[in-house]
């Protein structure tokens, strides 16, 4: 490449084809390399990072490889400290309302006995403990999880069916990957307004910021509840009865967050494959 010439963007490169089925590639990668159990002799909580490592890495040689930018190809853009402000605020008033969704949900179909026993091994008990799960569920699963579905397979499929209905069929693919049937419908949602906060920003960094602050707000949330509901021998009407309420008011300050975000990006232009 020429010294003062930008590098093509994936787009460029690839058509919207082969950079969707370049991110079903890399979650395959996810699935079949990094399963915990390939790497049951590395030390707690190092196998649960295998999978998200193994979906950046390659993603961002295989960019390189190609000959773009990793900024442009994953549109890593920096929204500023305002909207990044914003993206946090929304990633943490989702928590609630997913909460209820999922107590519904799971009067639908009850979760999977090996699910319960694996959140109960997952459980932090020291100090070292805590914040390496943190750092993993705040920082490099966020990362890996939304570079693919809203750096390249939401961008990738805007083309074909629309950028709005993409943003839907990509949260709901966000929400299958997990596959946990017993939460898929507040799965959907989170993917949804995710796929929503890169369409009105054009950037992959506020659904990270968003992606994390959910993901801690979750746990702290259910650490909480553990611990009451074990001095309390259980969750009471009137704490049910707040929590229910408070989902209620999560849910508008999470849209009154979305309504604050704008578009960002190199020149502050709209996201890729916009209307």
């Amino acid at each position: 490449m020429q010294p003062g010439v930008s590098p093509p963007r994936l787009d460029e490169l690839l058509s919207p084809g082969r950079r969707f089925g370049l991110g079903l590639g890399l979650l395959a990668a996810h699935f079949i390399l990094g399963g915990s159990e390939l790497w049951g002799f590395l030390p707690d909580p190092l196998p649960l990072a295998i999978g998200p490592l193994l979906t950046l890495i390659p993603a961002f040689l295989i960019v390189r490889a190609l000959g773009a930018s990793v900024t442009e190809a994953f549109a890593y853009h920096w929204p500023g400290h305002p909207q990044l402000g914003w993206s946090l605020l929304g990633g943490l008033a989702l928590v609630l309302p997913s909460r209820i969704l999922g107590a519904i949900n799971t009067q639908l179909i009850e979760p999977a006995e090996w699910f319960i026993q694996a959140m109960e091994a997952l459980q932090p008990e020291s100090g070292t403990e805590w914040v390496t799960h943190m750092l993993l569920i705040t920082v490099l699963v966020p990362l890996s999880e939304e570079t693919v579905f809203r750096g390249v397979l939401q961008p990738a499929a805007g083309p074909v069916f629309g950028t709005a209905r993409a943003a839907v069929i990509v949260g709901v693919m966000f929400a299958l990957f997990h596959f946990q049937p017993w939460f898929l419908l507040p799965l959907a949602v989170i993917g949804m307004v995710l796929g929503l906060t890169r369409l009105i920003t054009g950037s992959v960094l506020p659904c990270i910021v968003m992606h994390g602050a959910y993901n801690l707000g979750s746990v702290l949330l259910g650490e909480l509840m553990r611990r009451t509901s074990e001095d309390a021998g259980g969750v009471s009407t009137l704490a049910a009865s707040i929590l229910t309420l408070g989902a209620f008011l999560s849910a508008w300050l999470c849209w009154a967050a979305l309504e604050r975000l704008r578009p960002v990006g190199p020149e502050d232009g709209p996201a890729e494959g916009s209307d």
